[in-house]
C-alpha cells in the first residue's frame, strides 16, 4: 500500500542518520520505548499502521525475553540476554530502516544519495546492497515453499538443527552469490561507473511536510541526547 504521506527521499535518509545518532546517543529502557514509539507514530501517520503494529510487538517480544531471562543465573542465559540486550539498542534503526525501503523505491534512494554528492564507490554498494535485499527475500521464499512441497511429497524432513541449516542456509548462502554477482553485472550494463552525470526520472525536491518531518526527528534526536 502506498503511504499517504508523499516525503522526499532524502528527507527520509537525513532522518535515517538522525536516528542512526539517536540509538548511539540513548541510554536506558525507557528512552528505547519512546524511541520506537515515535517512529511506529511516524509510520502509522503515512498509512503503515500494520508495519507499526509488527514492529511494537517484537519489541515487546525482545523485552519480555530479556526479563525472561534476567531470572535465570547461568552463562548461556546471559550470553543469550546480553545478545537480545543488543539487538533492542539496535532495534529503532532496523524498524526505521526497513520502512525507508518498503516505502521508497531504489531508484528514488540512489538519486538522493547522487545528490548528497557521496563517492560514486559507496553510491554503487548502497545500490547493490539495496537490491540485494528483496532478492534474497524471495530466494527464501522459494527455497520455504520448496521444502514444504518436497515434506508433502516424502512425509516430512527431518526437522533437527543440522539438517534446517542443510536445507535453508546452504542454499541461501549459494543463491545469495549468484544475486549478488548477478546485480553487479547488472549496475555495471546501466552505466553505474560512467564518468557522466546521471540524470534521474524522480523528481526530489524538499517540501513543508519534510521539513516538519525533520522537525519530529529532530526532537526524538534531542530526547535521546538528554533522556537517561
Amino acid at each position: 500500500m502506498a503511504p499517504k504521506l508523499k516525503l522526499d527521499p532524502k528527507a527520509k535518509l537525513i532522518a535515517l542518520a538522525m536516528v542512526n545518532v539517536a540509538v548511539i546517543m540513548q541510554h536506558g529502557f525507557f528512552a528505547q520505548c519512546v524511541i520506537v514509539a515515535m517512529i511506529a507514530a511516524y509510520l502509522a501517520a503515512i498509512g503503515r499502521q500494520g508495519f507499526a503494529a509488527r514492529g511494537i510487538v517484537v519489541y515487546a517480544t525482545l523485552g519480555v525475553l530479556v526479563r525472561l531471562l534476567a531470572t535465570y543465573q547461568s552463562i548461556v542465559f546471559g550470553v543469550l540476554s546480553f545478545t537480545l540486550i543488543a539487538v533492542m539498542k539496535m532495534f529503532p534503526l532496523v524498524f526505521y530502516a526497513g520502512s525507508v525501503l518498503s516505502t521508497t523505491r531504489i531508484g528514488e534512494i540512489m538519486s538522493a544519495l547522487q545528490s548528497f554528492r557521496l563517492p560514486k564507490h559507496l553510491v554503487i554498494m548502497l545500490a547493490i546492497v539495496f537490491r540485494f535485499f528483496p532478492s534474497a527475500r524471495q530466494e527464501l521464499i522459494g527455497n520455504s515453499n520448496a521444502l514444504k512441497l518436497r515434506a508433502h511429497r516424502t512425509r516430512g524432513i527431518p526437522r533437527r538443527l543440522s539438517e534446517v541449516v542443510t536445507f535453508t542456509l546452504v542454499p541461501l548462502m549459494r543463491r545469495s552469490e549468484l544475486i549478488a554477482d548477478e546485480l553487479s553485472q547488472a549496475a555495471l550494463l546501466k552505466g553505474i561507473e560512467s564518468p557522466v552525470t546521471r540524470t534521474s526520472a524522480f523528481e526530489s525536491r524538499l517540501t513543508v511536510c519534510d521539513a516538519l518531518f525533520l522537525a519530529y526527528f529532530s526532537v526524538m534526536l534531542l530526547f535521546a541526547a538528554v533522556a537517561r
